[in-house]
């Protein structure tokens, strides 16, 4: 689901989540409504002039229980969760979205809004994932 709204305006990819009917789109897009929210309070600017510039997924703690099973055995169960990250930007003004779809440098706006979390970046920085407890 991140896949497909990766690169897109926040306005058309809250319109794509709207009607997809898999269930990891209700919380997508429950994700991106809090970060253009975010954004907005942080003046970043307005919803059409977000980018949804970073998405991606990655593994998150896995639960491990037990089923019982036949003959006192047990059998495992593995219940995974996972860590969604967004990562909405402003464009500059006066700058549309490249047409293409493959990913461009384009000049580092001057912050980011992680999943509520303000992340300031310079060019040529990597950017310091303030979600890690200290």
């Amino acid at each position: 689901m991140v896949d497909m709204i990766r690169g897109q305006r926040a306005s058309s990819a809250l319109g794509t989540l709207k009607f997809t009917t898999r269930h990891a789109a209700r919380v997508i897009e429950k994700l991106l409504k809090s970060a253009v929210a975010n954004a907005v309070q942080k003046e970043m600017g307005d919803v059409d002039d977000l980018v949804i510039s970073e998405a991606y997924v990655n593994g998150g703690p896995t639960l491990k229980r037990i089923q019982p099973g036949p003959k006192g055995m047990a059998k495992p169960i593995l219940k995974r969760s996972s860590h969604i990250t967004l990562i909405v930007s402003a464009l500059p003004s006066g700058k549309k979205r490249p047409q293409n779809k493959r990913r461009t440098s384009v000049s580092a706006p001057p912050e980011k809004v992680a999943a509520g979390f303000v992340v300031p970046v310079s060019p040529g920085a990597e950017a310091v994932d303030e979600t890690k407890g200290v």
